[in-house]
């Protein structure tokens, strides 16, 4: 039962810890002051595909109301 419970506490530490190093990248169309990586609203991506390309596998963006009619890629 012991090494049930180290198990548990460290997977419960390795999975808190990995969602603390995740990065949050920030889109607002309005932004006057876009700056890779966009990690706040003060430095936010203008367009949507900024923030995906700056983003790495399993980190979050957050898209603020507005219209993004550019951006994107040819397919």
């Amino acid at each position: 039962m012991r090494f049930c419970r180290c198990w548990l506490t460290g997977a419960l530490v390795f999975s808190l810890t990995a969602a603390a190093l995740a990065a949050t990248h920030y889109v607002d169309v309005n932004s006057m002051n876009a700056t890779p990586p966009f990690l706040d609203w003060t430095t936010a991506a203008t367009n949507i595909q900024d923030a995906v390309d700056a983003a790495a596998a399993g980190e979050e963006i957050v898209v603020t109301n507005g219209v993004y009619a550019i951006g994107g890629r040819a397919v």
